[in-house]
């Protein structure tokens, strides 16, 4: 074990710890204890001073918890309420520049007769929440057969989109306002069978969200173990995603689990339905 997977131990990274789950089901608007759980998390973090620092870790997780406080009725008050009214007023503006971006990049792949999939923090905001700007969305993931990668490439430059550096699940891609683009041939990182290649091209070309189950379980392996800002937005994701699957959904996922790095997440659909109270419809 190297000094990374030493440190992970150390630290208890790999798995949860209750204040992390405090604060995921403290996002969750259907969790009726939703406010005992978030001020279980203040208590252990200290206070709501953490959540007004700069480079606050917590970010993209404000959103999704503004709106879980707002559904439970819940009022914040003091350094609280500024940083979530902050919050509201900037996540609309962050969404409405990334929706834009979506549009313009699939009207060019429409007429490049290109069809590929949303993934990611975009496609959870639009198949999980009843609106776009309540998922922080950090970057578009877009899913694409390798093939068409280098085309995909060539048209998001024509919208001001530079390589910037080869991630290890991605190629990223900036423009001069450092929005965002993740461009990838594989659902996961353990996708051996590149089960993007077999998507079917949707009618008409574009972009459309990954279909629900396969985001499911996208969502389920990027956010377990949620002990930072990088897992627990995915894991909130796949919270808000479970009871919107259909039974064919669920079905579907139970064809994948065998092949979807089985470990992770079965781990993750356990840990949905064990400590987040999601109701989860297979033998796990």
């Amino acid at each position: 074990m190297g000094i990374r997977g030493r440190l992970r131990r150390w630290l208890n990274l790999d798995r949860p710890a209750d204040h992390h789950t405090a604060f995921v089901r403290a996002c969750l608007p259907d969790n009726a204890r939703g406010t005992q759980d978030f001020e279980r998390w203040l208590a252990f973090v200290g206070g709501p001073e953490v959540l007004a620092e700069h480079n606050n870790p917590f970010k993209p997780n404000l959103p999704a918890l503004a709106h879980a406080m707002d559904q439970r009725g819940e009022k914040p008050s003091g350094r609280l309420r500024a940083v979530l009214s902050f919050t509201k007023l900037v996540e609309p503006m962050r969404a409405e520049r990334y929706i834009e971006i979506i549009q313009q990049l699939s009207a060019r792949m429409i007429d490049a007769g290109l069809s590929a999939y949303l993934a990611g923090d975009a496609a959870a905001a639009y198949r999980a929440y009843p609106k776009i700007e309540i998922r922080h969305i950090a970057g578009v993931e877009i899913v694409v057969a390798e093939r068409h990668l280098p085309q995909l490439q060539a048209l998001c430059a024509a919208e001001g989109f530079v390589h910037r550096q080869d991630l290890p699940e991605f190629l990223e891609l900036r423009d001069q306002h450092g929005a965002r683009l993740l461009l990838t041939s594989r659902l996961f990182r353990h996708d051996h069978r590149r089960l993007a290649d077999a998507l079917p091209a949707h009618r008409g070309g574009g972009l459309q969200p990954l279909p629900a189950h396969l985001l499911f379980i996208s969502r389920c392996i990027a956010g377990y173990p949620p002990v930072d800002a990088l897992h627990a937005p995915a894991m909130i994701d796949a919270a808000l995603l479970a009871p919107l699957l259909t039974t064919e959904d669920w079905a579907a996922v139970a064809d994948l689990m065998g092949y979807a790095r089985r470990d992770r997440f079965v781990t993750a659909l356990r840990y949905l339905r064990d400590a987040l109270d999601v109701a989860v419809p297979l033998k796990i």
